[in-house]
């Protein structure tokens, strides 16, 4: 995170600009993070439980704080399909440093295997059609999902609010939009991520659920 030990104080009549309002942004979001991520701590604080069912993977209702101090708050949901998770690029205006290699944003993943998003039944619905016919139905007794696990991924995406119209021009600034996405991530890029050395242990029918609620951790980078 970045070092926020100073704020600007505002006067009278004074001129302000982007870097004055941001600069205020960030000393009050780093102050509320910081209170979250070294005063509470990360990971899981309740619930988010991993329940297989033969058609699906449920995650129950919960929340915890990721690595950047972001709050998550889950409701229980069930999972029944899921379909190829197309990777964001990372943001350029993060209110935290960071490097180039971002977990989950466009270009992570060192083992070469696809990371999925899971779908409600809903969700899938609600797929456009070329989508939905790509989106492929959980069955937990499948071998395809032994390598991988559920994370729970905060994913942060930059949003341009210029508007014009006939009469005004304005630039209106950009957002940043947080969703949280239930990911089937490949297990040998959670344990590298986790411990910073691959994990050569490959995992059986009898531990799969275990991991699963092993791996099962809110994350942000």
């Amino acid at each position: 995170m970045i070092n926020s030990n100073e704020y600007i104080f505002f006067e009278a009549d004074q001129v302000l600009t982007n870097d004055h309002l941001n600069e205020s942004f960030n000393y009050l979001d780093h102050q509320a993070r910081w209170t979250r991520n070294k005063l509470i701590g990360i990971g899981i604080a309740c619930g988010l439980e991993i329940v297989i069912h033969s058609n699906g993977i449920e995650i129950t209702k919960g929340c915890g704080v990721t690595s950047q101090g972001y709050l998550i708050v889950q409701h229980k949901e069930k999972y029944t399909y899921y379909i190829n998770y197309s990777q964001i690029p990372i943001p350029k205006d993060l209110p935290f440093k960071h490097g180039t290699d971002l977990p989950f944003f466009e270009g992570y993943g060192t083992s070469g295997k696809q990371i999925y998003l899971m779908l409600t039944d809903d969700q899938q619905k609600a797929l456009e059609p070329t989508k939905k016919a790509s989106a492929i139905a959980i069955d937990t007794k499948s071998a395809f999902l032994d390598d991988y696990a559920v994370a729970l991924f905060l994913e942060m995406k930059e949003t341009d609010l210029k508007n014009c119209d006939m009469l005004d021009c304005n630039n209106m600034g950009e957002k940043i939009v947080f969703t949280v996405r239930p990911l089937l991530v490949p297990i040998a890029d959670l344990v590298t991520l986790r411990n910073g050395v691959p994990d050569k242990i490959k995992l059986t029918k009898t531990d799969y659920q275990i991991n699963l609620k092993r791996y099962n951790v809110p994350y942000t980078p």
